[in-house]
């Protein structure tokens, strides 16, 4: 039918056109080959245009001077606790191409922080070494090929002021320039004066040239010759000429003894170790003195008697550690009392040692006297 024959026929168009694409996509890198190998046209050459630079005028900077008066300045002593120290010195400088600018000075005393002059750390400005004052040169240089300067004189006037001199100041804890090993010294700078201003004070301690001690406190240990040297420094950092001080310090006297320690009595003795007595009859005095042998030191004593006891201990006065033995009041040595009456005498006291506390004995004997016979009725 017709309808077939028009369905066959627009299945081999699609089919045509398919086959001519991959075709088209075969034949591309070929043909970008093609033409990446084939020769190009050169360009006409052009010629190049030459623009002449303006030409840089060399010139020095203008209008370098000084900002402002330049202040006179009191003496500055020099010294390693000296630091830099700002001068107020200022300059003023512009270059006309705009070039940058950089400054110098010709002393080797001082140095140049930007356009601002500044006495170097540890350097002094001094009267009467510069004669009042110091001529300087400050150099403004620019930064062109050329180096370009311009220089501007500066004069710094030093005035002369008074170095701390006056007064000497003082030692507390001497007397008369003497004092023991051992006392507390203190310096006393109190006498030394200055018109600029407060001041700082250094302290050196010396035993012949050996320095001891830096500082305000010293305590000799030793015997012997010693100095204290004071130096104040005013607020320009001028320094004092020494004050010197010499003094004498002695040994101390020698240490106490120790005291002796308490030991304990030692010994006991009696003048007689016995004594015999008729019946009836009574003692003169004393039986016997007993006498404690100690070291005077704490305390020493008797131990007391029983109650029932024959005899007493009586004190002598003035006497440390003696005693009399006495018969004690009311006893009658009658009958009953014929025979022999042995009494241990014991030591009291404190102290150390290890002997043991003493004693003695005494002994009291009573005879027995032949009596008459009683005739009874």
């Amino acid at each position: 039918s017709i309808q077939r024959l028009r369905d066959e026929l627009q299945q081999l168009r699609r089919e045509f056109e398919a086959f001519r694409n991959r075709a088209q996509e075969q034949e591309a890198p070929q043909r970008e080959a093609a033409q990446r190998e084939a020769p190009q046209p050169r360009p006409d050459p052009v010629e190049p245009v030459v623009v002449p630079a303006e030409p840089d005028i060399p010139a020095a900077p203008l209008a370098a001077r000084l900002a402002g008066p330049v202040r006179p300045f009191g003496e500055v002593a020099a010294g390693g606790n000296v630091p830099a120290f700002d001068t107020g010195v200022r300059i003023e400088a512009n270059d006309r191409n705009g070039d940058g600018l950089s400054y110098s000075v010709n002393h080797p005393d001082f140095e140049m922080r930007g356009n601002a002059l500044w006495l170097r750390a540890g350097r002094g400005l001094d009267f009467e070494t510069n004669n009042g004052g110091i001529d300087l040169i400050i150099t403004v240089t620019d930064d062109s090929p050329q180096r370009l300067s311009t220089d501007v004189p500066v004069r710094l006037v030093i005035g002369d002021r008074d170095d701390p001199t006056t007064g000497g100041g003082a030692i507390i804890g001497l007397a008369g320039g003497r004092a023991e090993a051992g006392t507390p010294l203190r310096a006393d700078p109190d006498g030394i004066t200055d018109p600029d201003g407060p001041l700082q004070y250094a302290y050196e301690w010396y035993r012949g040239d050996v320095l001891l001690r830096q500082g305000r406190n010293f305590t000799p240990d030793a015997a012997g010759d010693y100095r204290l040297v004071i130096t104040a420094t005013d607020p320009r950092f001028a320094t004092s000429r020494p004050f010197e001080h010499s003094f004498t310090i002695t040994a101390p006297p020698p240490p106490p003894p120790p005291a002796p320690v308490n030991q304990k009595p030692s010994r006991i003795t009696l003048d007689q170790a016995s004594v015999t007595l008729n019946e009836g009859q009574l003692p003169q005095g004393a039986l016997t003195r007993i006498t404690i042998t100690d070291d005077g030191l704490g305390s020493v004593g008797l131990a007391p008697l029983p109650a029932n006891s024959l005899f007493e201990y009586r004190a002598v006065p003035g006497g440390r550690g003696v005693y009399d033995l006495y018969l004690k009041a009311g006893v009658v040595l009658d009958q009953a009392r014929v025979g022999n009456h042995p009494l241990r005498i014991a030591v009291t006291g404190d102290g150390a040692g290890d002997n043991p506390l003493p004693h003695a004995s005494f002994t009291l004997r009573v005879r027995d006297i032949e009596h008459d016979p009683v005739l009874t009725v």
